[in-house]
């Protein structure tokens, strides 16, 4: 049926036909991403990828965000990440250690942007807490998870977006061993 049109501007989408389910077709663009040039809230393209984008300020590019391919994504099961008994060994107080995530932890690609993931901390030494954070920006003046003692065993869920490199960071302010196990991703 097409476009239906109400007043000076806009209109109403319909199916193509009666028998479909098909409310609105966009050609996707030949190149991934947003488009550039000026542009105005409410418009709408799919890119190269059949990912879908809205336009939500005016400007030149405007501002888009993603309304499709995103969200989480469950993994079929917990993987794990990081375990410091087998790599690195105890952090030292104040040591800032990267990890990789995006493409290397399976079930998570490339392109994520972020995980759930539940972080560990154990054989504690005094008094300290965890901070992970999107690696190559700075340190954030958050935790994670803090301990009040030696030889404690405490985690915690967190959300963190995946920094530079696919990899996060992770800093102890005294020593400890640390867990990463991812249970989900973000796009």
């Amino acid at each position: 049926m097409g476009v239906l049109g109400i007043g000076a501007v806009g209109g109403t989408f319909m199916a193509m036909d009666e028998t479909t389910d098909s409310a609105l077709w966009l050609i996707p663009r030949s190149t991934p991403g947003t488009p550039g040039g000026p542009h105005a809230v409410g418009e709408m393209v799919v890119d190269s990828n059949g990912v879908l984008y809205l336009c939500v300020a005016e400007g030149t590019p405007g501002t888009w965000i993603k309304v499709s391919h995103g969200g989480i994504r469950l993994l079929n099961a917990p993987q794990r990440a990081y375990n410091s008994q087998t790599a690195g060994g105890r952090f030292a107080p104040g040591q800032i250690r990267n990890v990789t995530i995006a493409g290397a932890v399976p079930g998570v690609p490339s392109n994520a942007l972020g995980i759930v993931a539940t972080l560990q901390v154990f054989e504690t030494v005094s008094t300290g807490y965890l901070t992970v954070w999107p690696a190559g920006v700075p340190r954030t003046s958050t935790s994670n998870i803090t301990w009040f003692g030696p030889n404690q065993k405490l985690s915690g869920l967190s959300v963190v977006r995946i920094g530079s490199g696919g990899n996060i960071s992770i800093y102890a302010s005294n020593r400890t061993h640390v867990i990463v196990d991812v249970s989900a991703y973000i796009l």
